[in-house]
């Protein structure tokens, strides 16, 4: 429920209440299977949290400001003023109910429990870090085993095998008498394995049974395979490669070095290879061990199969992973992977398929191409049909060399682009991952709600500049994502950049719109070039004024992340200390700028996630725009494929689709009745000329569009065209202003008149002599009464780390018809912080003396 950002639409916001009323209704009918899974099998402490009747969506936690980081030490989390904190307790990049449990037992030492309970007493909610639809991870481990077969357990846990050695040691410590090496994994329980039969098998954890398309339940192993990748789980349930191979490098290989390295004096390894496993390297695997060649074996302690989201397993393993978080009385998960980056990227010829996907594929195939079509594109019979040999006879049609190899040329050929199996498998990819995602949710929902915890919060990595169309605001509370100003997927190798130049307020935007919450929070991260502004105290206040004013929190953490703690804890003190003069928030926005995963979607190859890294149509005039309205002062939304709608659009008096060539034929129909109503559509670039995913990214005759562009359906070419529709224009161009704006950040000032010029003036807000280094973004109370303008100074230089204040600015704003008188009130963290205000013809015109970082203009108007 967007209930801060006020953005969603009536219908979008009946079927949530509608949802959620579900949802009390199921927790009253399930409070003694609270009870049982509250005395499940994990030990811990559960937090007695208010009564489920009193948790109603708009009180739950996450809809309060989260103040968020990764501090373990109750000081840090204090004096930084933390209400949201991540760790590595219960944590489960799907290793299994063991490895969780292991990991669980951090919490349950009498010091980590003491910082835990006064944590949680001073209003700390605690949440850890799953995988969603990402890694398998698996590591080698020994245990001390009896002549019996038995194994010697914790002393205080005698159904618990002891772990008396790990991948993370293994150099350190060497092998003894009695020691049996076994490997850590979600293949432990799948498979009933020998040290993990007492406290976690299958039958007691309720465990589903993993199986294959056929049916077969994949419990076993598989002959000739080398363990422990010979657990049928991985080879039914994980992705694969384009060879049908499982993807084994997601989250990165451990090699230790002993067993690895030569001893010149005997020629032989420096420690036994026992309990490792044995890795051939081939194209694919060498140029992750540089110095190595191929058909070099290297022994591996650490590594980590893909998930395949088409199987079924995985949400209900959620299930069972998310019970034991519960109990432990933790208040919300941090997913990894939400989204498609380890099982459709980076590229997808290395984890885009499965024997899920390939079963389900064909289904799609059968179901969604009629008999005809499938033959014109070379299907023919769907039963039989592999997507993966299809495409490796295609990629030798594009002249691949070897398409066994995921560098081979042929994988990145544009081709790809227009090829009718490869767009149908991409859009099949889509529709199961977000309903693997939906699923994934749903089954982590009911478990909170049987724990009596609705308020449990589900937040998601990699969205919005990954998503690609999996997630979606219905099934995720929070978004809270790895981001950086420099090289990133959908921002090319530039990136962003840092401010004044780089405006990261145009992620923020578009995250909250893959969110049911009001807020935001993302991971700063900086590496690389950008490592050297780490611990920048003016750099780290700017950047959260920046978030802040845009509904997101930036993560607190070390020297990798923006600012530090001096920056943090004056930041946070003061949103805390201002939290109710500031109150739920609705964005002011009368443009609306199109944001579409579905078209990111369209140019991802089997070789790369885009045809040009660095010049990717849709996504760079989206962030060109967007930051061409911050640079003028002009406040926007976005809008996603999915909620282009009458609704949406209803209230805008602008609406931009940058770049977009893929859209549904449906939206045209509704643009002419919102342009007909007097809107101001502006069109730039090739847009609508292919076909949505409902048309599988086919290219059209005639663009979309065309009967609304003028010119013959031409549009404006490189010069803007204004077209008159009933009430409303369309002005078009094919040339890419804001993908121009994103790339020449050298020649912004001499285009932003342009874009400018294509929009029109404000309705709301009018600022001609704001500079471009204060950003100014616009909020308003539930009821319209209370005006806020954040005021965000961006002129920074991030080597010096030294802010110049803007002085003697102003503004004016819009207030209600009939407002007459108005009163000021500045929030800032800054002392001096000031604002005046005068009532002239329906606006209010504020004069602010000085700003250094951050004043939000308070105005409370009265009738």
């Amino acid at each position: 429920m967007k209930t801060g950002i006020c953005f969603a639409n009536s219908d979008s916001l009946r079927k949530r209440s509608t949802e959620m009323t579900s949802l009390r209704a199921y927790i009253a009918v399930s409070a003694f299977g609270s009870v049982l899974l509250l005395l499940g099998i994990y030990s811990g402490w559960a937090s007695e949290g208010p009564a489920a009747s009193a948790l109603q969506p708009e009180n739950f936690w996450w809809q309060r400001y989260p103040t968020f980081g990764d501090a373990s030490d109750l000081q840090a989390i204090l004096s930084t003023r933390l209400r949201m904190v991540m760790t590595d307790v219960e944590s489960d990049p799907a290793w299994g109910p063991y490895g969780q449990y292991t990991h669980s037992l951090k919490l349950h030492s009498a010091k980590s429990q003491q910082t835990f309970q006064q944590a949680k007493a001073n209003g700390v909610q605690w949440i850890t870090w799953v995988e969603a639809f990402g890694d398998c991870v698996m590591y080698a481990a020994a245990f001390e085993q009896t002549p019996d077969g038995s194994f010697r357990s914790m002393p205080d846990q005698p159904d618990v095998a002891k772990l008396e050695r790990s991948a993370w040691g293994w150099d350190s410590q060497p092998p003894s008498p009695g020691i049996a090496y076994r490997w850590v994994g979600i293949h432990n329980t799948a498979t009933d394995e020998d040290f993990v039969k007492l406290r976690f098998s299958r039958d007691r954890l309720r465990f589903p049974t993993p199986t294959y398309p056929d049916g077969r339940p994949a419990t076993g192993w598989i002959a000739g395979r080398a363990y422990p990748v010979s657990a049928q789980i991985y080879d039914a349930c994980c992705a694969k490669d384009i060879n049908g191979n499982v993807d084994l490098s997601g989250e990165g290989f451990m090699s230790p070095k002993k067993a690895n390295t030569i001893d010149a004096a005997t020629g032989k390894p420096m420690a036994p290879a026992d309990g490792l496993y044995p890795m051939v390297l081939g194209p694919n695997e060498l140029p992750a061990f540089p110095g190595r060649k191929l058909g070099d074996v290297v022994y591996i302690s650490h590594m980590a199969a893909s998930k395949d989201p088409a199987s079924p397993f995985w949400p209900e393993y959620a299930r069972v992973s998310v019970r034991g978080i519960l109990a432990d009385g933790l208040d919300g998960l941090w997913c990894d992977n939400y989204a498609c980056y380890n099982n459709f990227g980076m590229p997808p010829v290395r984890n885009g398929f499965g024997d899920w996907s390939e079963y389900r594929f064909r289904e799609f195939l059968a179901r969604e191409i009629d008999e005809q079509e499938r033959k014109r594109i070379g299907v023919g019979d769907a039963s039989g049909f592999s997507v993966r040999d299809y495409l490796k006879r295609k990629a030798l049609e594009f002249g691949a060399k070897d398409p066994s190899v995921y560098t081979d040329a042929a994988w990145g050929d544009k081709r790809w682009l227009d090829e009718p199996v490869w767009n149908a498998y991409k859009v099949f990819k889509q529709r199961i991952g977000q309903e693997a995602l939906r699923n994934f949710y749903t089954a982590i929902k009911q478990e909170a709600a049987l724990a009596g915890r609705p308020d449990f919060c589900v937040t998601g990595n990699d969205v919005p500049a990954y998503a690609f169309g999996w997630a979606r605001d219905t099934w995720l509370d929070m978004v809270c994502s790895e981001q950086t100003p420099g090289w990133f997927v959908t921002t090319g190798s530039r990136g962003i950049m840092l401010p004044p130049l780089g405006k990261y307020a145009v992620i923020y935007r578009a995250a909250l719109e893959h969110q049911k919450g009001p807020y935001a929070a993302v991971w700063y991260g900086l590496s690389g070039d950008s490592e050297k502004y780490g611990d920048k105290t003016e750099l780290g206040k700017v950047l959260a004024a920046e978030a802040f004013a845009n509904n997101t929190f930036i993560k607190f953490s070390d020297a990798h992340y923006a600012g530090n703690s001096t920056s943090h804890a004056w930041w946070n003190d003061f949103v805390l200390k201002q939290e109710k003069e500031f109150g739920r928030r609705c964005a002011i926005a009368d443009v609306g700028v199109l944001y579409s995963p579905d078209n990111q979607l369209a140019f991802v190859l089997p070789g790369s996630h885009a045809a040009d890294h660095n010049r990717q149509s849709h996504s760079f005039s989206h962030w060109g725009f967007a930051t061409a309205l911050i640079d003028a002062h002009i406040p926007y939304r976005v809008l996603t494929d999915w909620n282009l709608t009458r609704e949406s659009l209803r209230g805008l008096r602008v609406f931009v689709i940058p770049d977009a060539e893929c859209l549904d034929t449906p939206v045209l129909a509704t643009l002419e009745e919102w342009v007909r109503g007097g809107g101001r559509l502006v069109v730039t670039g090739p847009s609508g000329t292919r076909e949505g995913t409902s048309g599988m990214f086919k290219r059209r005759e005639s663009p979309l569009l065309a009967g609304l562009l003028g010119s013959a359906g031409n549009g404006g070419g490189s010069q803007p065209l204004t077209v008159k529709h009933g009430g409303g224009t369309v002005v078009s161009t094919t040339a890419s202003p804001g993908m121009d704006y994103y790339l020449k950040e050298n020649e912004r000032p001499s285009r932003l008149g342009q874009i400018a010029e294509m929009i029109g003036p404000s309705e709301h807000l009018d600022a001609p002599s704001l500079p471009s280094t204060v950003g100014a973004f616009c909020w308003k109370s539930p009821d319209s009464r209370t005006l806020f303008v954040d005021l965000v100074n961006y002129n920074i230089d991030p080597d010096a780390d030294r802010i110049t204040a803007a002085e003697n600015i102003g503004f004016r704003i819009r207030v209600a018809q009939g407002t007459k008188e108005v009163a000021v009130k500045p929030l800032s963290p800054d002392d001096d912080a000031r604002a005046t205000a005068t009532l002239v013809d329906g606006w209010a015109t504020v004069q602010v003396p000085a700003l250094r970082h951050f004043i939000s203009v308070k105005l409370i108007t009265g009738q």
